[in-house]
């Protein structure tokens, strides 16, 4: 499996998804003009389209489309291991009067923010930067009581020990909900791959 292996046309493959994100396909162009690296008739040429977005109008092409939807899974103390659910902690939030802060150092982190917001938790948000790289500590000098992060960007905290052993850092857990009729077309190709390798 390979993120934007798309646009990497030596890569050999035997199924391309192409994910379509609430942007859509921007202005339509490819870079430098747009933010596309092919042209949105790639999309005629790939196995299935995932749609990321309530709006199916933000893709025209004949190849199936498919829609995803996410929610939040469990939350990992970074520190611990220790696992809990969004709304438990959100409990703790109010019960403790806990200051929160959410962090993102993801291209759209008021997405990540209002879905922490959507379980009533309200605090500070702070935009990292996309591919923040956390060689320095963003939350030296921080003050709320618990910290929630993405995957994302828990993989690069656990290279830094004070990082890694704060606990006030949970990580937010991302569920993505598939169409069944696209996890049973994987299914079919991974199998048709797998007899012909």
């Amino acid at each position: 499996m390979s993120d934007d292996g798309l646009q990497h046309a030596a890569l050999a493959r035997d199924v391309e998804i192409a994910v379509v994100g609430a942007r859509g396909l921007g202005n339509g162009w490819v870079l430098p003009a747009g933010p596309l690296r092919e042209p949105p008739s790639r999309l005629d040429t790939v196995d299935a389209i995932v749609l990321n977005t309530s709006n199916e109008a933000v893709v025209e092409s004949r190849t199936p489309r498919f829609a995803a939807s996410s929610c939040f899974g469990a939350c990992t103390q970074l520190a611990t291991g220790r696992t809990a659910l969004i709304d438990e902690l959100a409990d703790r939030i109010h019960a403790e009067k806990l200051k929160p802060l959410s962090a993102a150092g993801i291209a759209a982190p008021g997405r990540f923010f209002a879905m922490i917001r959507a379980h009533d938790i309200e605090g500070a948000e702070l935009e990292l930067g996309d591919h923040f790289d956390f060689a320095e500590n963003p939350f030296a000098n921080r003050t709320e009581d618990i910290i929630f992060i993405t995957g994302k960007d828990a993989v690069k905290c656990r290279h830094d020990p004070a990082l890694a052993g704060d606990k006030r850092i949970w990580v937010v857990g991302l569920e993505v909900k598939l169409d069944s009729y696209l996890i049973d077309l994987i299914d079919k190709r991974a199998r048709d791959a797998a007899g012909r390798h």
